[in-house]
């Protein structure tokens, strides 16, 4: 597959606040992903960081550029407080979306 990279219009930093959502920057489904936490609503966006299947049960992605980075970037969010959680690709998680991360990153008991 070739990819053209394209000129961004805006280049977003990590923890910066823009129409009140705080970008995180979590690397490794690709070097520029990032999540949107909007604490006021107690959501996030995460793209493609996460997924979900029809369940609303979270997923690692199904590729990523870099599997360990993926991981730490998947804990940088861990700690956030959010009730909903909202995939690039899957169904939303739209209550107790920390916790089920908290779970899904302890993995199976």
């Amino acid at each position: 597959m070739k990819l053209r990279p394209v000129k961004a219009d805006l280049l977003l930093k990590d923890k910066q606040v823009v129409e009140g959502l705080t970008v995180i920057h979590t690397p490794g489904h690709t070097d520029g992903s990032s999540c949107f936490y909007y604490e006021d609503a107690q959501a996030i966006f995460v793209g493609d960081a996460l997924r979900t299947d029809g369940n609303g049960n979270l997923l690692r992605p199904a590729f990523n550029a870099d599997d360990e980075q993926a991981m730490k970037s998947i804990d940088l969010i861990a700690p956030l407080s959010f009730e909903k959680l909202y995939p690039g690709h899957g169904v939303p998680i739209t209550e107790k979306a920390s916790e089920k991360l908290a779970s899904f990153i302890k993995g199976p008991k």
